[in-house]
């Protein structure tokens, strides 16, 4: 896309203090519309990098006519700061520098989450990104607490989440808990590497597995215009891996017996000769929904009650079948950060903690 050579200019009412002494203009090169705050300098004392910027900032009297005449004759002598990122990022970081209390952190374990009111994720991606850049502590723990409270890094709570998940999961979109709106699940992965958070990679790469289709694959993946090449192709390594996955259950599956055998009422080794062709067999049907807890076991137990009812009659033989998917769907997990190319778990949840703040408890 090409720059917008004249773009048009407004003012951002509620950030615009008729006494604040520095003007600062937000919008990309891309972006027909830029628009203008009034603030006080005080107001960017948390953001080292803006406050050396000003230094050495124009006037706004050397400004185009067009955003002159949005200015009274007051501001002509303000330096004017130029935050050169979308306008919708600019406003929402620069609102969390100047009222504190438009970007809250997450509240705490022991209060109901409707104790503090939570902003959508696109505002915690701006501020992420924004303090990051301009190197504010503060908000930058913030939108990575908050950031914290639903991408998961232990095997128990990603399968918690995908439990609280609905099934019309999307393609391109990041679905975690009410914040009012979404992003590309690709944009996550580029403003994870952006922002130094690598440990919701690789949650992010498995709702993006997940929800891909082998019949969708080249669109989904290969073609895909909105994620970068790096990203497309860990993608798709963690695609193939998703088939590794169900290699693995298979082959646990292939023992027998998987628990102490009472023969009156286990279903026996010809109904699980039937269950491990059924796992070869139907491998088609189990590749797309391999990796989601609820839709893998689902569709499971529609094949194996379809060939084999006598396995569902034993419990021990499905809690063998929980319990070995579940351990192969663990595997996975535990290794995808490695596929992806990131440093291990315990490495990355490290990371997390000294970003948040984290203070291992004396034994």
């Amino acid at each position: 896309m090409s720059a917008v050579t004249d773009p048009t200019y407004r003012r951002c009412e509620e950030l615009w203090t008729p006494d604040g002494d520095i003007v600062i203009q937000s919008g990309s090169d891309d972006d027909s519309t830029r628009v203008l705050y009034r603030m006080h300098r005080a107001s960017l004392g948390e953001a080292p990098v803006l406050t050396d910027m000003v230094a050495s900032a124009l006037r706004c009297s050397h400004t185009p006519e067009s955003l002159r005449n949005l200015l009274d004759e007051s501001c002509l002598d303000l330096p004017l700061l130029t935050l050169a990122y979308s306008v919708d990022e600019t406003t929402v970081f620069l609102q969390a520098l100047h009222d504190q209390t438009s970007f809250p952190p997450p509240p705490g374990p022991s209060l109901p989450p409707e104790s503090s009111p939570l902003p959508p994720i696109t505002h915690i991606l701006a501020v992420l990104r924004l303090s990051t850049v301009y190197d504010v502590t503060r908000l930058r723990r913030i939108a990575i607490a908050h950031l914290d409270t639903f991408f998961p890094t232990s095997f128990p709570t990603l399968s918690k989440t995908l439990r609280a998940l609905s099934s019309g999961l999307k393609i391109d979109t990041f679905p975690g808990p009410a914040r009012h709106s979404t992003v590309p699940v690709s944009d996550l992965i580029s403003r994870a590497y952006e922002a130094r958070v690598p440990w919701i990679i690789p949650y992010s790469t498995y709702l993006y597995t997940l929800s891909a289709t082998m019949s969708r694959l080249t669109s989904d993946i290969i073609l895909s215009s909105y994620i970068s090449a790096p990203d497309r192709s860990a993608c798709l390594i963690a695609f193939a891996h998703k088939f590794t996955h169900l290699a693995r259950m298979t082959l646990h599956l292939q023992r027998y017996p998987l628990h102490d055998v009472d023969t009156h009422t286990c279903a026996g080794e010809a109904d699980w000769e039937v269950l491990r062709a059924v796992f070869v067999e139907g491998a088609d049907a189990l590749a797309d929904c391999v990796l989601h807890t609820l839709r893998y076991t689902d569709m499971l137990w529609l094949l194996i009650d379809a060939a084999a009812p006598g396995i569902r009659a034993c419990d021990a033989c499905v809690k063998a079948v929980g319990e070995e998917s579940e351990a192969a769907r663990r595997g996975y997990w535990d290794e995808l950060p490695v596929v992806l190319g990131l440093p291990p778990w315990d490495e990355l949840e490290k990371m997390r903690e000294a970003e948040l703040g984290v203070t291992e408890q004396p034994m």
